[in-house]
């Protein structure tokens, strides 16, 4: 078997159209959305992921339906938070719970850091972050739930661009290069998503 790294570095060149001597982030040269790198993983034959920030299950469907076999831990503590009450967040499950329905997903309904313990390290093929947006959640979701992940595997997540108390960017340029991650990537759409390579 050959270096599982490099295997899906040149996977994900071959999705994306990247070249090499683009700039970073990669963006690749053909037009890409989230549904995008779910295929990639279909496409990989991953078997197990994790969603951190659920709502109303409507990406975790996107993902179960591009990646066959997936078994998703969909992660969400589905609590009040700024403006959202918990009234609206009850209701956000009770449509998470329709809309997965018979699917093969287990809902966590904890905050990503009390869920992290629940997984081995080195048992996830993907961990896809879309749940609190500022600098230090991001920053701390991206540190605990890498080593969760197979060599090899993806590391992503959702919002890389600048709006109001988002730290997504500088969050996985941080992680990027504070660990001498030297590719990293977003898709060309207008919420990118953003991921890189477990090393």
């Amino acid at each position: 078997m050959g270096d599982p790294v490099r295997a899906t570095t040149r996977a994900i060149f071959k999705k994306f159209h990247v070249h090499h001597g683009d700039n970073l982030p990669f963006e690749g040269w053909w037009p890409s959305t989230r549904e995008t790198l779910f295929e990639l993983w279909g496409e990989l034959g991953y078997k197990v992921g994790a969603e951190i920030g659920v709502r109303m299950g409507t990406n975790s469907a996107a993902i179960l339906a591009r990646v066959p076999g997936v078994k998703l831990y969909c992660i969400d503590p589905w609590n009040a938070y700024l403006r959202v009450t918990d009234s609206v967040q009850d209701r956000y499950y009770e449509r998470c719970v329709r809309k997965l329905a018979g699917k093969n997903v287990e809902l966590i309904k904890k905050t990503s850091m009390d869920a992290v313990g629940d997984f081995e390290d080195g048992s996830l093929d993907f961990v896809y972050i879309d749940g609190r947006h500022n600098f230090s959640n991001v920053l701390e979701d991206i540190i605990c739930y890498y080593p969760k992940l197979k060599r090899g595997s993806i590391c992503s997540g959702h919002d890389f661009y600048s709006f109001f108390d988002s730290g997504v960017i500088n969050a996985v340029d941080a992680y990027c290069m504070g660990n001498n991650i030297s590719k990293f990537y977003v898709t060309r759409e207008k919420a990118p998503s953003w991921f890189f390579v477990r090393e």
